[in-house]
């Protein structure tokens, strides 16, 4: 999981104020459509 989280990171500016929270909640559905992804791999 750390690996695919520090390449998200990258693309992501550390910005301060709300800008950086709304980036982080984008964020999120991206890592979990990772993780189906990789569920789905598995089966």
């Amino acid at each position: 999981m750390s690996k695919s989280t520090k390449p998200l990171e990258k693309n992501i500016p550390p910005q301060k104020g709300k800008k950086r929270e709304l980036d982080v909640e984008e964020i999120e559905p991206v890592l979990d459509s990772r993780e189906s992804s990789k569920l789905d791999e598995l089966d």
